[in-house]
């Protein structure tokens, strides 16, 4: 079923794979499944420097980003090899696109390549880039 999105996820993911397994011995779809952590803890290191950015309250952090984390649909997505993995990333991508160029840390620009990560990912990360152009 994962044929209508691009590959960008699965080579990304591949690579990782089997650096991992070349490190850890784990089987290659074991080695897949764990770098879903990899996709989680970048969208989650994001996510956090752009709540520092925007200097939110570390209570607030904390309690954010250890709710996103314990989701179940994060868990599962996180979990799985498929490009829903990196669905949380690709949002944070985007966001972190629009706020930072909002608060003149990055040129305008910086969002196309951004949303072109993000379709990369999985097209259906097209509601990520239809609500920036909404917001923009």
């Amino acid at each position: 079923t994962a044929y209508v999105h691009p590959p960008t996820y699965y080579f990304l993911t591949g690579v990782a794979a089997k650096v991992e397994h070349a490190i850890t011995g784990d089987g290659t779809h074991t080695a897949a499944r764990t770098i879903g952590a990899l996709w989680l803890s970048l969208a989650v290191w994001l996510i956090w420097r752009l709540l520092v950015h925007r200097r939110a309250n570390p209570l607030t952090q904390v309690a954010l980003l250890s709710l996103l984390i314990v989701s179940p649909s994060v868990i599962f997505a996180s979990s799985t090899t498929s490009p829903d993995a990196s669905s949380l990333l690709a949002g944070a991508v985007m966001l972190a696109a629009v706020l930072l160029w909002e608060d003149d840390v990055l040129p305008a620009w910086v969002v196309v390549p951004a949303a072109a990560l993000t379709l990369g990912l999985k097209f259906t990360h097209i509601g990520a880039i239809g609500l920036v152009v909404v917001y923009l």
